[in-house]
């Protein structure tokens, strides 16, 4: 159960960052204006998106530290930093913190970049700057916030002489030294990571390509939310790829020619292109599509929708009763997203429910291995034994499976078929390396092929005993090293 700390953490967290976004999407969005009414508008706006900016911040460790003690079942884990670091990188729970936390630190970047471009004072920038280094360290999609803060200036507040000074002084260096950062990353993956591997520009290519179909599946989620899962499978078909890549290369081409007479339009077409491109562009990741890599992206879209709804408001007249009907609609159409919200967090209330929500609406060996290790965490081995076997069924060549499957076999004390498994590994992969770079190929940034190895020698390993595993044993001891 979780702490009385880590809940009322998690809540003010949760109020004061829909507090910060709203204040920070009023203020990024109003450009500049020199009227005292506004400026003291502004200079409270500023004042209290920094005082969420802290509290959620503070929050967030807060949530972070009592969520690493109850993971380690001790309340002192919370101040290692190596509990720290396994929570954080070694868990969904955490990697949702990161994402949250990058995001906050983003936020704090853009409010300071535009206090520093508004009022012309250096120290902001730097201080933007600063911020921007903390996103990037927590998730590297933030390497494109150069891009943004430019098109911001140049859209949003307006060209003038001080924007051509910015431009080449600040916008250009910080653009290239993006584009430096990601042609090094495209060389690192295609000379270090895999060096000698002639299919490298294959999955390149065919990763970009699978893009330009799943661009348009993010915005149909976000604009039709069906068949939302943790999970998703792309046809992959010619004609759907090409009919893609056209109407993105058409949209991008409609919101340029428009940015004049819509800014706002165009701004939030760019701020949807340029969040995915980390992550749907070139460099291959382990699925072709997830659902969280668009939620930073998702504001540029309903950036679009605002104003679109804006505009459709505008020209229905000034008449009360014009106006009304298209308020309710949408006071309609929120109510009802907002339903399928609480629905899907239902969903994901616990891992069962949503792996099992995956295998039904994308029936991969992956996804079913998930929701079997989502069973045995629960005490249920028998039903995941049972994903096992399907996993297997759909991919029978896999071997993380078997070492899956193994775990629980000795949890329920079928020795027997667990030394069959042994033996099999010790035939077919006896140092352990087609089962690491299966592990390797699901978490590629957590873990290394050394300690991979490490941890499945004792188990699998040439002349290796399997110790048995006890049976009583609690449940968080009984996952501690398995597979």
């Amino acid at each position: 159960m979780e702490s009385v700390t880590g809940l009322v953490a998690r809540t003010v967290h949760l109020l004061s960052s829909i507090l910060l976004v709203g204040g920070a999407a009023t203020l990024l969005l109003a450009g500049s204006s020199d009227r005292p009414t506004a400026r003291r508008w502004e200079l409270w706006i500023v004042r209290g998106c920094t005082a969420c900016v802290l509290v959620a911040l503070v929050s967030a460790l807060l949530a972070i530290a009592a969520q690493t003690g109850l993971l380690e079942w001790r309340p002192a884990a919370a101040l290692e930093a190596a509990a720290l670091r396994r929570f954080l990188l070694q868990t969904q729970g955490g990697t949702v913190w990161l994402v949250r936390v990058g995001i906050l630190f983003l936020l704090g970047a853009f409010l300071a970049v535009r206090a520093g471009l508004v009022n012309r004072q250096p120290r902001w920038v730097a201080l933007s700057l600063g911020l921007f280094g903390l996103a990037l360290a927590t998730k590297e999609v933030a390497v494109m916030f150069p891009f943004l803060v430019l098109l911001y200036d140049r859209l949003i507040l307006g060209r003038s002489e001080a924007y051509q000074r910015r431009l080449w002084r600040l916008h250009l260096p910080l653009v290239a030294a993006t584009v430096v950062v990601g042609l090094a990353r495209v060389a690192v993956f295609l000379f270090v990571e895999h060096a000698g591997a002639r299919s490298s520009t294959v999955r390149i290519l065919t990763y970009a390509a699978l893009q330009m179909e799943a661009v348009w599946k993010y915005v149909q989620l976000l604009v039709l939310p069906l068949r939302q899962s943790i999970a998703h499978d792309l046809t992959g078909f010619v004609v759907v790829l090409l009919l893609g890549a056209v109407a993105l290369v058409g949209t991008c081409i409609l919101a340029f020619r428009v940015r004049d007479h819509a800014p706002l339009m165009t701004f939030g077409v760019a701020w949807f292109v340029l969040w995915l491109v980390p992550s749907s562009s070139v460099v291959p990741l382990q699925y072709a599509m997830a659902e969280h890599r668009v939620y930073l992206a998702s504001v540029g879209l309903f950036l679009v929708v605002g104003v679109t709804f804006a505009r459709l408001v505008q020209a229905t007249g000034r008449g009360w009763g014009r106006q009304l009907l298209p308020h309710v609609v949408g006071i309609i159409i929120l109510g009802v997203l907002s339903g399928l919200t609480v629905a899907r967090n239902s969903v994901w209330s616990n891992s069962v429910t949503l792996w099992r929500d995956a295998v039904e609406k994308a029936p991969r060996w992956d996804t079913y291995m998930a929701y079997g290790n989502a069973l045995r965490d629960s005490g249920d081995c028998q039903a995941a034994l049972a994903a096992y076997d399907e996993a297997t069924r759909i991919s029978p060549e896999r071997l993380l499976t078997l070492a899956a499957r193994w775990t629980c076999l000795k949890i329920l004390g079928r020795d027997d078929a667990a030394r069959a498994i042994v033996i099999h590994f010790r035939l077919a992969d006896p140092k352990l390396t087609r089962l690491c770079t299966e592990a390797r190929a699901l978490a590629p940034n957590v873990v290394s092929m050394e300690s991979c190895v490490a941890e499945f020698q004792p188990f699998f390993g040439d002349n290796a005993v399997p110790p048995p595993l006890a049976t009583h044993a609690p449940e968080h001891q009984q996952d501690q090293h398995a597979p």
